[in-house]
């Protein structure tokens, strides 16, 4: 069960991340 939080933990992280990254990686690559 540990595992399974962890990796839901992740997966959330990782979709807030993209939508963060793709908004910091357009503006760098606007530069």
């Amino acid at each position: 069960p540990e595992l399974c939080g962890y990796m839901l933990s992740v997966a959330l992280l990782r979709l807030t991340a993209e939508r963060h990254c793709r908004r910091i990686i357009s503006l760098s690559c606007i530069r």
